[in-house]
């Protein structure tokens, strides 16, 4: 999903903008804002990792994957041990 919001904030006004109001330092969003990396790329990176966490993105209404595997997974909520 952070891929597809840093492809959303095209230009690096917009990004450092967004970021600045996340709470990233003004020189590590200097850095990212402008970076020349690909989208893929830059969504693994650390700063935008901090910047878009799991509850921002749950917060925005991203439904957790985690949580929808686990409970296709198991239906009745119990996870399933092996017996030795």
């Amino acid at each position: 999903m952070r891929l597809y919001y840093w492809k959303q904030w095209e230009r690096p006004r917009t990004r450092r903008r967004k970021f600045l109001a996340l709470g990233i330092g003004r020189h590590e969003v200097h850095m990212a804002s402008r970076s020349r990396k690909g989208h893929w790329r830059m969504s693994h990176n650390g700063l935008v990792q901090r910047a878009l966490t799991h509850q921002w993105l749950a917060e925005q209404g991203v439904p957790s994957m985690e949580k929808m595997w686990v409970s296709i997974r198991y239906p009745d909520g119990r996870k399933r041990t092996k017996s030795v």
